[in-house]
């Protein structure tokens, strides 16, 4: 029986583990997906605002320039136009510009520097695919400065954006770049906070039917100990019943244990039915309780193992004992009793039969040997110790006219 509550107990607490343990890889997982989505949110946001910052750069630059379709197209204008758009640059995020034809070969950047012949040959298929869908393409980009004594990563977004005239027409494609550091600096600290917030509500949330869970199978775990308990011990004596005591006897006898000396008593109340009869069953529990406890008083508690077998009938199974260990047990027993005092039931002699196994028995034949010594001593008297001796296999065969008559348990005491 212990070894089932062993079983259950190491069942529910993996039950439990495991719970705990998908209850935090949730949350892993959780965490690192919003942790996912919320960098992709912050790009997402800084790509949308460069997008906008050019395209509003791109409204500014047509409305201040009347030669900026032809200075898209071809690259010609005049000084103060290009100074203008310089101006124009710097005085928002964009920090670089070229401009593109409708085929894709710059036409005009804002390096300050000459743009030479082989840039001008060159045909950027972004921006030609820019101006062939109409619609922006942008990419946050990453830098740091090794040289400087502190260096940061510096963010920028290249985008392309297609250049729309103010009478709708696409003429070409404008490439900025726009510097963004600040701005993702801010959006992810915003977003962490949120995160951290969404993350935390969302462990709480998960953790209320977590924790009831693990309540409801702590419960569920005392619960089915205490029905485990039930079966396994004699509700009236705390002794173990006769079930648990057989699955000892099992273990003792099993392949792997078969080796170990069983000490064993067999162990019977005289005239237990006079004394129900006299008393009630409300007298005869008491005896019971009584003499249970003088068994567990007596027997070695670290070995030892002590049981109800039936109704007036205990066992006491000693490992490691030889006879003259169960007489000293049965002697201690005897002294338990006799320090009993009660002024209205008296206590009953016990009837003990002994047997100390060899090589070869068998829990059946144990069991029956030291059953044959506690009817051989019943036979003698009752109130006797009786050692097993092979006289006594075919004691239950015996036919024998007449038993020794019961005493008057009213006035006599033990």
């Amino acid at each position: 029986m212990s070894g089932i509550i062993v079983t259950f107990k190491k069942n529910s607490l993996h039950s439990i583990f495991i719970a705990m343990f998908v209850i935090v890889g949730i949350g892993l997982i959780f965490s690192h997906a919003v942790e996912r989505f919320l960098a992709w949110q912050v790009n997402s946001a800084i790509l949308h605002h460069a997008e906008q910052s050019v395209y509003t750069w791109s409204e500014k630059f047509f409305s201040m320039t009347p030669r900026a379709t032809q200075m898209i197209q071809s690259g010609q204008g005049l000084t103060r136009e290009k100074d203008a758009i310089n101006s124009l640059s710097r005085l928002s995020d964009v920090n670089r510009l070229r401009l593109y034809n409708d085929r894709g070969y710059l036409t005009y950047k804002t390096s300050g520097t000459t743009m030479t012949m082989r840039e001008s040959d060159y045909q950027n298929l972004k921006a030609l695919k820019t101006f062939q869908t109409g619609q922006p393409n942008s990419q946050l980009t990453r830098q740091i400065d090794y040289s400087a004594p502190n260096p940061n990563p510096h963010h920028t977004v290249i985008t392309f954006i297609p250049a729309i005239s103010p009478h709708g027409t696409k003429v070409g494609v404008i490439e900025a770049h726009v510097d963004v550091s600040s701005l993702k600096k801010d959006l992810e600290f915003a977003f962490e906070r949120v995160g951290q917030y969404l993350i935390v509500s969302t462990m709480c949330v998960l953790m209320i039917p977590s924790l009831a869970f693990m309540f409801r199978s702590w419960q569920v775990i005392r619960k089915n100990r205490e029905l485990l308990e039930l079966t396994r011990y004699d509700q009236l004596t705390g002794l173990l019943n006769r079930a648990s005591a057989t699955r000892i006897l099992d273990s003792y006898f099993s392949q792997n244990v078969r080796s170990v000396q069983l000490g064993i008593l067999f162990i019977d109340v005289d005239h237990f039915k006079q004394i129900n009869d006299h008393y009630g069953h409300e007298g005869g529990d008491q005896i019971l309780k009584r003499v249970a406890q003088s068994l567990k008083d007596s027997i070695r508690a670290d070995t030892d193992v002590a049981a109800r077998y039936g109704g007036d009938e205990f066992l006491l199974i000693c490992p490691n004992a030889d006879m003259s260990t169960l007489k000293r047990i049965h002697t201690r027993i005897k002294n338990h009793l006799n320090q009993v005092s009660s002024t209205r039931i008296p206590l009953p002699s016990l009837s003990v039969g002994a047997y100390v196994t060899c090589d070869g028995d068998s829990e059946r034949d144990t069991l029956h040997r030291a059953d044959a010594a506690v009817y051989a001593a019943k036979r003698q008297g009752r109130g006797q110790f009786i050692e097993y001796a092979p006289d006594l296999d075919d004691i239950f065969e015996d036919n024998f006219e007449s038993t020794p008559a019961a005493p008057n348990i009213s006035v006599a005491a033990h």
